[in-house]
């Protein structure tokens, strides 16, 4: 009888989730279709960088190598043909909810809660809400963790006070859900916490007995994880990286990314029920309110220790889905911002987990006890079914109506356009050429991506600063493609051929007319800007090709140390003074390590903006102050309420500051903050810093911001005045910016004054004093750093500034005529470079024509550990991979972090096998002793 329930159970959730089960491509924003070359390239090792997906400019991939097995079986997959519509049925949905059947049915089990109050429970807990907007967004590895949940946490509860055996079938399945997601691990740990708590207080009578059992167990699942996961904590641990932007860790996102109420908490309701729209909240469905009635019966109906651990665990996972969301909303900032691991949940619906398999063995409970009370019986032929979980069936196939109806807009639905992108797929995979692909905004869930035309999506392209600093305002975030003079030549350099802007998915957006003009007056506008050269498809998929793009390698003839901002981008184009692609740029208020650069003889210093300017240093000033900078920022938060007035903004959030610059004080700022924010002060604040964060001399130098709307600032050593700058300046150079109408939306012209920074010494130190303080005064100041430097160090720096003015090598960009602008741009002999691409972090270079000592670009996305030869990449354009070549001939181009791949999977190797081997010697061992 049990084996038919679950079967039974099986099939009747296959039939309620038919849209998913029957043929034909699945996709969702989350899970985009997989085309098999970039299927079968998952049958590889662990790739440390990665390039698929919609990051096709390549990013720091350490972070999500945990999920390399399931990964690896996709690719296994491809391998023997096997499609991906089959796979992601297989071993996406399918697998979900028979791994989820076997777990529940296995943990209601261990409380007596079998038969049909079992497939009740179970029922609820495989068509939550949540679940099936897991299924329905393609999100099926959170949905295999969330299926094998209930089966690894019975598990770790069979092997406290159990043999070695039992540890290590726990600390497996642990090393399951992780390889899942390994969030779960964490959740899956707070829920365990939470049953080691209430055992000790209402079940255990030895409780140091059971401390030392779960301690034991923890150990051992420890060592078990750490093993089995070596070959990505290996290169994690050996290769230190900033790729973690500063918003990933930031209070602010446990708040932004939060939307869940303590009534959708309550309720078990996915806040995007159910057309799974990111930020789009659904209001609390009266239908859904029988749930918390049903749960919290349980206890009225029965009372025993076990159901009060799941109330319990019901309770604190209500809580903490709710996220920052009142009621006691700074608990859940506290813990974001102070325990260990919880940063990972910035989006607190992730905790559902915990509410979810509560709910279920609480529903269990409700369904048990009231088939025992009211025992009327319906009567199906020579079946006699008990009444209450008949209602109960039938209430949760209502609940989830919107499936079954095929009202869903992912998973559970046909995509839109289907044969438009399969046709734009064949004209990519007749180009063998590498280009990639720029979607607007992001990567259609269909839409074409591989190795050699990745897939490069507009809301990750304008993280990129030379993309950012191109928008205009903050409504279009993407208008920098028609209102940058320059962007045809960075998606030049960039590697981009093609462009692609779908029409929006109208089942998940409600357009306007608003709406709809605006994306044929823009895919017009794009169409008609000087870099597109055609044409290739029109709506419902618009696809531009572009004039020129590089190949992942090119080698520009010119290398330029520039000083001063990126307004240098408009100075090229086709008719402008050169072409970037000839001038590799490296900008020296993008790295405060630009001295470097210095006595390298192929590069070309070009004082673009600050030298020779009567508010800014002269080049020596510049380059000597950079020693051990403090940045501001690190000492401050984004309130001024906790600082005195002080506040920071991170370079992430460049566009706002800039945004809020020119609405409020009409000053346009495109400064660069060496990647670390800057500390703002609007009126009269003082601020602290200790003088244990300087050190490297004497002489204090900082950089600030130089505006019509500055005053001073005060550097004081205890009440001495050693420095008073003034920040405010007259008739200040004029900056307009554009941004072209549509329809009845004129085109505008807007108008700032021009604000930069300089860098100025501003005192000499007296180094037993224990604070310096800053003093600001006037409508707004803003500081990126402070740098104490030695006398030695500037003498040092002028020397070799010296001698690179005495080479020639060093050119003021005001100062030169216009023939001379043209001139200096220019290239006449361009070296070849051609490529074999071993893997995503792997290259082979091949140079040949070199006349001189230059840099050779690799477009992927900057990031240190990029080496060539073993000397790492320096960033170019400020988001590009640059090395040195002098000479033809091979060059390695290997991203460190890989070689400690092979070493960390021979020692998961090890583990796996020794783990299975030592379960298999206690099983042999058991075996024979009966």
């Amino acid at each position: 009888m049990k084996n038919k329930n679950n079967l039974l159970l099986i099939f009747l959730i296959v039939m309620l989730f038919w849209k998913f089960i029957i043929p034909g491509p699945k996709a969702a924003n989350d899970y985009p279709y997989i085309y098999p070359d970039a299927l079968k390239e998952a049958f590889n090792l662990p790739s440390t960088w990665l390039s698929r997906g919609g990051e096709g400019m390549g990013e720091y991939g350490i972070l999500t190598m945990w999920s390399w097995p399931t990964d690896f079986l996709y690719g296994l997959g491809g391998k023997l043909g096997l499609s991906f519509d089959f796979l992601e049925r297989v071993l996406g949905g399918l697998l979900a909810i028979f791994i989820g059947v076997y777990a529940l049915q296995k943990l209601l089990k261990k409380y007596d809660i079998e038969g049909l109050p079992a497939f009740v429970a179970t029922l609820f807990y495989l068509t939550t809400t949540y679940f099936i907007l897991l299924l329905d967004g393609g999100q099926f590895l959170i949905a295999l963790a969330y299926s094998f949940m209930p089966l690894a946490f019975y598990l770790l509860q069979r092997a406290t006070g159990s043999n070695l055996k039992e540890k290590l079938v726990a600390a497996l399945a642990i090393c399951v859900i992780g390889f899942f997601d390994i969030r779960f691990v964490y959740v899956l740990l707070i829920l365990y916490l939470i049953y080691f708590l209430y055992e000790l207080v209402f079940f255990s009578g030895k409780k140091s007995e059971v401390i030392y059992d779960s301690f034991k167990t923890g150990v051992i699942a420890l060592l078990v994880y750490v093993g089995l996961n070596f070959y990505w904590i290996l290169p994690l641990i050996l290769t230190k990286n900033s790729s973690l932007g500063v918003t990933f860790s930031r209070l602010t996102e446990a708040q932004s990314l939060n939307f869940t109420s303590v009534g959708h908490a309550l309720y078990l309701l996915q806040p995007h029920w159910f057309k799974n729209v990111f930020g789009k909240i659904t209001d609390l469905r009266p239908e859904f309110v029988l749930i918390p009635f049903l749960v919290f019966l349980a206890p009225l109906a029965k009372k025993s220790k076990n159901l009060g651990f799941w109330l319990t665990a019901s309770l604190i996972g209500v809580f903490l889905v709710k996220g920052s969301n009142p009621p006691f909303g700074n608990i859940y900032t506290w813990l974001f911002s102070n325990i260990p691991g919880f940063s990972l949940f910035r989006d607190s619906t992730k905790f559902f987990f915990l509410v979810a398999l509560a709910y279920s063995v609480l529903i269990g409970y409700t369904a048990r006890e009231l088939s025992k009370r009211i025992n009327r019986k319906l009567k199906l032929g020579n079946i006699k079914i008990n009444i209450v979980p008949l209602i109960l069936i039938s209430y949760l196939i209502l609940l989830i109506s919107p499936v079954w109806l095929g009202k869903m807009t992912g998973t559970f639905s046909d995509p839109l356009y289907k044969d438009e992108f399969f046709k734009i797929a064949e004209i990519l995979k007749n180009d063998p050429n590498f280009g990639r692909v720029f979607w607007i905004p992001s990567r259609s869930p269909l839409g074409y991506s591989s190795y050699i035309h990745p897939s490069a999506e507009g809301l990750r392209i304008v993280e990129r600063r030379p993309f950012y600093v191109g928008t205009v305002g903050t409504y279009e975030i993407l208008n920098f493609l028609r209102e940058s003079p320059y962007m045809g030549e960075l998606f030049d350099i960039a590697g981009i051929s093609y462009v692609a802007y779908s029409y929006p998915d109208i089942r998940r957006e409600e357009l306007s007319d608003d709406n709809r003009e605006y994306y044929f007056k823009f895919s017009d506008q794009i169409h008609n800007l000087d870099w597109i050269a055609e044409k290739l498809s029109d709506y419902p998929l618009n696809l531009f090709k572009t004039k020129e793009n590089k190949d992942k390698f090119f080698i520009p003839g010119n290398t330029w140390l520039v000083i001063g901002s990126d307004r240098i981008y408009n100075e090229f184009g086709e008719d402008k003074y050169g072409r970037l692609s000839d001038n590799a740029l490296i900008f020296t208020e993008d790295t405060y390590d630009a001295r470097r650069f210095v006595n390298n003889e192929f590069i070309n210093i070009l004082d673009y903006e600050l030298a020779g300017s009567i508010h800014g240093p002269d080049e020596d000033e510049f380059f000597y102050t950079y020693k051990n900078p403090l940045f501001l920022s690190s000492i401050l938060t984004d309130d001024p309420k906790d600082n005195n007035g002080w506040w920071k903004k991170d370079e992430s959030d460049f566009l706002w500051l800039r945004n809020f610059l020119e609405t409020k004080y009409g000053i346009d700022y495109q400064e660069f903050s060496f990647g670390h924010g800057v500390a703002i002060s609007e009126g009269t604040n003082k601020l602290t810093v200790k003088m244990n964060n300087l050190s490297g001399g004497e002489y204090l130098f900082a950089r600030y911001l130089l505006s019509s709307k500055g005053g001073k600032i005060k550097f004081y050593q205890g009440d001495k005045l050693i420095f008073e700058a003034q920040t405010k300046i007259e008739n200040n150079e004029e900056v307009t910016r554009l941004l072209a109408g549509y329809g009845e939306i004129p085109k505008q012209e807007f108008k700032y004054e021009k604000g930069e920074f300089v860098t100025n010494q501003v005192g000499k130190l007296d180094t037993q004093t224990p604070n310096l303080k800053i003093v600001t005064e006037g409508d707004i100041n803003i500081i990126n750093f402070v740098s104490a430097t030695s006398y030695d160090d500037i003498h040092k720096q002028n020397d070799q500034l010296s001698d690179k003015r005495n080479s020639g090598r060093s050119v003021n960009w005001n100062n030169l005529t216009q023939n001379e602008k043209e001139n200096i741009f220019k290239v006449e002999n361009r070296a070849k470079v051609n490529y074999k691409r071993i893997s995503q972090s792997h290259y082979k270079a091949y140079v040949e024509g070199l006349k001189k000592p230059s840099t050779l670009v690799f477009s992927e996305t900057y990031d240190p550990m990029w080496e060539m030869d073993g000397i790492q990449s320096y960033p170019v354009y400020s988001f590009l991979n640059g090395f040195y070549v002098e000479k033809d001939g091979e060059y390695d181009i290997y991203y460190k972090p890989q070689k400690y791949v092979l070493p960390g999977l021979i020692v998961s190797g090890l583990t796996l096998i020794a783990t299975l081997g030592l379960l298999f010697r206690i099983s042999k061992k058991k075996n024979n002793t009966n």
